[in-house]
């Protein structure tokens, strides 16, 4: 990237004061970089993402149409402090108000030092982001948003356009690639007008941002300045090593007691940060290390070996379809079971573990069992079935039972309750693994543990990524133990929690 530094004095061969007085220059500059700010403070407010596309379009619609006005009259200042009578009052075919609101054309004025700039940080950004391929560069986003009407139509969407029809706006919709661009013109203006502060993209920013986390004091043992630039030695750079600290902690051996302690509170405090503010830049950073591997080589980001969506999310839809069978020495039972609650699939899971538990409610359900069918302290066999397939099939006892609303323990006796009530809900604790056709398997334990860890998968700690080769193997031959799950829990296939790869496994009935 060329260095902002090339524009000291501006230019010898044309002044700035050939144009207009330097002071009418910064007043104009100053007024820019502030309506960025009001317009960066604005986007804050707008906070998550809609699952109807019109509406975010009216959600984001005064940050778009704000930064579109804005980032046109950046870069028309820019080619105006260059160019004679660019910004005269006149409307000729080679002036400001000739080139209209068509970004495109007044991008294709600007020097090439100027381009140049913008470009480096819409292609660092657009990497950041995952911009769509077909706009590589921002000449292109630029043409994109230029057509069918340009920044008048997302002016007037509201009135004149379908909401419901998204291909009618120019797009892509984004609201943050425009606030980058800008942000990049505003640099390029206070560098011309003030001291040169460079260019402030996207790594400069994350960069400031974990240096921030780190400036907490260090605890008085176990941990030294020695130890912290070890560290980001060791991952490659700042970026790098809290992005291999967020995805593979539990797994990384390398890194003491003491100092992935420390990070994690440095990793929470910029959490916390991040929110307060609404940083997206900071939360999406935290977000993508915690779900692939994602690396930076000082100018572009990659990612790769995105761990599976959420549970929540995969299921959504379709769901349904769970079913239980029960089988003791003296009774069985079978039949469907109501689905998990949405709000705890992320850690949630099957009890492939002796000590684990699987709950059971039969709340939406006709054909709940009977009280007798389940008694609290009862031992057998435990099918979990979706689809009709099983996914988990245990020795287990039911550790509690009730109607809707009551709750029995193993103590309390069965004649005290209404033995023809049918059950609302019942827990099941495993308790060992069921003798397979080839005689495989154990005995019920007596005495199980007590889940400690919930059902994350313990392969991989619960973070989803090889223990091996801590989520960064680039392809097949780089790591064999996840040769079949590239850089991914070979055991979880990237979830995380024990059961969830075999629960999508049997999403199609």
């Amino acid at each position: 990237m060329a260095a902002v530094s090339e524009y000291a004095d501006l230019e010898k061969k044309h002044g700035l004061e050939d144009v207009m007085p330097v002071d009418q220059y910064r007043h104009k500059a100053h007024l820019m970089e502030g309506a960025f700010h009001q317009l960066v403070e604005h986007r804050r407010q707008v906070q998550g993402r809609d699952l109807a596309p019109h509406y975010d379009a009216i959600r984001f619609w005064p940050v778009v149409v704000g930064a579109y006005s804005l980032l046109e009259q950046c870069i028309k200042l820019l080619v105006g402090i260059r160019t004679t009578g660019y910004l005269d009052d006149g409307g000729g075919a080679k002036t400001a108000k000739g080139d209209g609101h068509n970004l495109a054309k007044v991008f294709s004025r600007l020097s090439e030092l100027d381009r140049g700039l913008l470009e480096e940080c819409y292609a660092e950004y657009a990497s950041f982001i995952q911009f769509p391929p077909e706009f590589q560069k921002l000449e292109q986003y630029l043409q994109g948003v230029s057509k069918k009407g340009g920044q008048i139509a997302w002016r007037y969407f509201l009135l004149e356009k379908s909401p419901k029809n998204m291909k009618e706006l120019p797009g892509p919709l984004s609201p943050d690639m425009f606030l980058e661009i800008t942000r990049s013109a505003t640099d390029i203006l206070m560098a011309k007008a003030w001291t040169d502060h460079g260019m402030h993209g996207v790594h400069r920013r994350l960069q400031h941002q974990l240096c921030a986390a780190l400036s907490q004091p260090l605890p008085q043992e176990g941990v030294s300045i020695e130890d912290l630039n070890a560290w980001v030695q060791r991952g490659g750079g700042l970026i790098n090593a809290f992005s291999r600290h967020i995805r593979a902690r539990a797994l990384d051996g390398e890194c003491g007691d003491a100092l992935a302690k420390w990070l994690d509170e440095a990793v929470e405090q910029l959490r916390q940060s991040a929110e307060e503010r609404y940083d997206v830049d900071t939360l999406r950073f935290l977000h993508m290390a915690s779900r692939c591997c994602m690396t930076t080589d000082g100018k572009r980001f990659e990612f790769r070996n995105h761990r599976p969506e959420p549970l929540s999310k995969s299921l959504r839809p379709p769901r349904g379809g769970w079913s239980t069978s029960w089988r003791t020495k003296e009774s069985s039972w079978s039949g469907p079971i109501d689905d998990p609650p949405s709000q705890r699939l992320d850690d949630w899971g099957l009890p492939l573990r002796t000590g684990q538990a699987f709950k059971a409610s039969w709340r939406r359900t006709e054909n709940a069992p009977a009280m007798q069918e389940l008694v609290p302290g009862t031992e057998g066999e435990l099918k979990v079935l979706r689809h009709g397939q099983v996914l988990a099939n245990m020795w287990a006892r039911v550790s509690s039972s009730g109607p809707q609303g009551r709750f029995i323990g193993p103590d309390e006796p069965l004649e005290s309750t209404d033995r023809g009530e049918k059950l609302g809900h019942a827990t099941f604790r495993r308790t060992g693994d069921c003798r397979a056709a080839d005689g495989a398997g154990s005995e019920p334990e007596r005495h199980y543990p007590a889940l400690v860890e919930g059902y994350a998968c313990p392969e991989c700690a619960g973070t989803g990524f090889c223990r091996n080769c801590l989520g960064e193997a680039a392809n097949a031959d780089d790591c064999h133990a996840c040769a079949d799950a590239l850089g991914l829990c070979p055991a979880c296939r990237g979830h995380g929690q024990d059961g969830h790869y075999a629960i999508l496994a049997a999403t199609d009935a």
